[in-house]
């Protein structure tokens, strides 16, 4: 049956046991499941999630932070600057950014200077100028009665409240913990459209063509990609995508 770990599959995929698919069926693991484990009075759901799956945000650059924006459909212009700047190395601010003077210069200072390097993990984008708890978290805040720190009120707690407009944040398509490819077995459809000549459609081509006959992903008939060239079977993939994969 299906492995855990299982070195004949060149891939990691959402139909395989650490992604909590149910339906394996190797002995060993048969009977573990990681979502809703009865404990005590309750129950523990243990996810597991690819950091693969995300763009490295440290790597990403302006034309992916851009895009990004964009579907979200949140105005960037003045926040994106300052995302640069934090993350590069020099001293002096992005062009639009704020360097660490601003910091210096808020009545509650959070943070007595921009970094000026990478991140060293993804929360950090909540220190960043114009990075609000509205924009990283995405709807999942009011969803899950989210208790965010108001970093520019001089971090008194406050529960936002007000209906979020972005369908998903930040912390949805960045990560900090991968290298510079993206497992295109596992990227949801919004990071998917964060690729160069990747649009909505292409986008949900490629979900829905390693999700099987089912429409369904984490199930028996998921058919996962094993290498970049099996990209040419989704409908409408171009050629300038699959020679830049």
């Amino acid at each position: 049956g299906q492995q855990l770990l299982d070195s004949s599959q060149p891939y990691t995929a959402l139909n395989q046991a650490w992604a909590g698919a149910q339906w394996v069926t190797n002995e060993l693991f048969a009977e573990l499941t990681l979502d809703r484990m009865p404990l005590g009075n309750g129950t523990i759901s243990v996810p597991s999630v690819d950091n693969e799956r995300k763009v490295n945000l440290n790597i990403a650059g302006e034309e992916v932070l851009n895009q990004a924006f964009f579907l979200m459909g949140v105005d960037g212009t003045d926040i994106i600057p300052s995302i640069l700047s934090w993350i590069d190395p020099e001293e002096d601010p992005v062009m639009g950014g704020v360097d660490s003077g601003f910091y210096e210069s808020l009545d509650s200072p959070y943070a007595y200077y921009a970094k000026d390097g990478p991140l060293g993990d993804i929360t950090e984008m909540l220190l960043i100028y114009g990075v609000t708890p509205e924009l990283f978290w995405g709807p999942r805040g009011p969803d899950r009665d989210y208790m965010a720190v108001s970093l520019t009120g001089g971090m008194e707690a406050e529960v936002f409240e007000e209906e979020f407009q972005n369908p998903f944040g930040l912390f949805d398509l960045f990560t900090t913990s991968s290298d510079a490819r993206l497992n295109i077995t596992t990227a949801s459809a919004n990071v998917l459209q964060l690729l160069e000549g990747v649009d909505e459609s292409i986008a949900q081509g490629i979900v829905d063509w390693r999700a099987g006959v089912d429409g369904m992903e984490g199930t028996e008939d998921d058919e996962p990609f094993q290498g970049v060239g099996e990209l040419a079977n989704v409908p409408g993939m171009i050629p300038e995508i699959l020679s830049a994969a």
